[in-house]
């Protein structure tokens, strides 16, 4: 059974120590991914130290955490939860210091496979449009989803034709931003944006669709996952 797209969330911040996002996750076999874009001088301040969603930080996986190219030490990360609450509460990412740039964003999915929730996360970096990642062994009822950190990118970004955008939001009025993506299984995995920038970087995973027998239709459509 293909995963659905839930909701999704995001919240930018300057020279704080945690960014907090407000969500409220639904559906029966639910998965909370979130997209992290941070810079800072220091790796030790810009680090994850947590993420905690309505008060706990159980079940968290840390997926992907990459630095960018160049000077500028900038960080994408995806983290993931197998079956958060159904409540409305919020979604903490906590750093190891104080981060100068944070941008969070974070995406709930219905349908997921609760025991193998995610494929193999992949990432990307560099220096010039467009910023790309291939995400493999994609299903076609997996939903891939994507984001990071651009340097350099006043104006918005574009995503690739098969995308959904999520996220294109700026962190700083100057030059910083956080980007984010849904894409089908059937489209093939490659996460792409174009845009004019002088630095990115890119995380990507297949949320992966939960088993259930087609051969039963009707019941199915009643919501059982057969």
């Amino acid at each position: 059974m293909p995963v659905t797209y839930v909701t999704d969330a995001e919240d930018t911040d300057v020279n704080v120590t945690s960014t907090t996002v407000p969500v409220t996750p639904s559906g029966t076999n639910r998965y909370m991914a979130v997209v992290i874009a941070a810079w800072d001088a220091s790796t030790t301040d810009s680090a994850i130290a947590s993420v905690t969603f309505n008060g706990s930080g159980v079940g968290w996986s840390s997926l992907k955490d990459e630095l960018g190219p160049g000077a500028n030490v900038n960080r994408a990360a995806l983290w993931g939860k197998v079956a958060p609450d159904a409540v409305a509460a919020n979604v903490v990412v906590t750093y190891g210091g104080t981060v100068s740039e944070s941008g969070v964003h974070v995406i709930v999915a219905d349908t997921v496979n609760q025991s193998t929730p995610v494929g193999t996360a992949f990432s990307g970096e560099g220096t010039a449009s467009p910023i790309t990642v291939t995400v493999t062994g994609v299903g076609n009822d997996d939903l891939v989803i994507d984001g990071g950190y651009i340097h350099g990118v006043p104006s918005s970004v574009t995503a690739g034709a098969d995308q959904t955008e999520r996220a294109n939001l700026l962190i700083t009025a100057a030059n910083s931003r956080i980007f984010a993506s849904t894409q089908p299984g059937t489209a093939g995995g490659v996460m792409s944006w174009t845009g004019t920038m002088d630095e990115w970087v890119q995380v990507a995973v297949a949320l992966k669709g939960n088993p259930g027998h087609g051969r039963i239709p009707e019941l199915a459509a009643l919501g059982w996952n057969l």
